[in-house]
């Protein structure tokens, strides 16, 4: 059982992601707020630290920014509060999602082997 909920887990990671990278480059900010908590709790439930924390600081940030929609013939938002620290939070992200994943991958070859 605990296997299958870490493997949905990392089966939905990166669409998570997605949300919410889609929702910054939109300007909806609390909207990115909540899929950076709802991504806090579920990596919080299955003891995954370093997502937790990334999706914390993500989650913060995003409730201090503004919302901002694209003015017309705008292609983007405003920018949230600190853009730099949220491109920066979105790399760690990505790179601690490939490094559950890769972990995950193993522990299930093994748990098989």
């Amino acid at each position: 059982m605990a296997r299958e909920i870490i493997g949905i887990f990392l089966d939905e990671l990166p669409a998570q992601i997605e949300r919410i990278e889609s929702a910054m480059a939109f300007g909806k900010y609390p909207e990115a707020a909540r899929e950076s908590h709802g991504l806090k709790g579920a990596a919080g439930n299955l003891v995954a630290g370093e997502i937790q924390g990334i999706a914390a600081k993500l989650e913060r940030l995003f409730k201090a920014s503004p919302p901002g929609q694209p003015a017309a013939g705008q292609a983007s938002a405003a920018p949230p509060a600190q853009p730099e620290e949220a491109s920066a939070l979105l790399r760690e992200l990505h790179e601690a999602a490939e490094r559950a994943q890769a972990f995950g991958r193993s522990a299930v070859a093994t748990a098989r082997g």
